[in-house]
């Protein structure tokens, strides 16, 4: 049996129950936004949809993160350790998924040695970035 309007948990099907309002977690998004608590596994679920620019300001927008210039070295390193982990599990020339790619670093890394496949799941499934890059 649904909770809020007949929705129910996406972790677990419980009903969902109206909970708090919350500022938004990135400055960029105005207003507070409603959240619904399951009353079997306590996961929270914000309700109504995400304001349309959601996913094209704030902190996926098509800028340079704060301290990029900084992190960029630390990221490399963390990049190469994951393609090396990877590579036991790889044929030379293999394609590599990374689904909720963002800015798409880590698929970036893998051009040298692999086919790389990316999707940004705010893109949706039907278009966007997926498709050897």
């Amino acid at each position: 049996m649904g909770g809020v309007g007949g929705l129910t948990c996406p972790a677990c099907g419980g009903p969902l129950a109206p909970w708090r309002s919350v500022p938004a977690s990135d400055p960029s998004l105005p207003g507070m936004f409603a959240l619904a608590r399951c009353a079997a596994c306590g996961s929270a679920v914000t309700l109504g949809p995400a304001p349309p620019d959601a996913y094209a300001t704030g902190a996926y927008a098509a800028r340079d993160p704060r301290l990029v210039r900084l992190a960029a070295p630390v990221l490399e390193r963390f990049d190469r350790r994951r393609l090396a982990l990877l590579q036991p599990f790889l044929a030379p020339g293999a394609a590599v998924l990374d689904v909720g790619a963002g800015r798409g670093r880590f698929v970036a890394g893998a051009a040298d040695a692999y086919e790389r496949l990316d999707q940004e799941l705010g893109d949706g499934i039907a278009g966007g970035s997926e498709g050897p890059s």
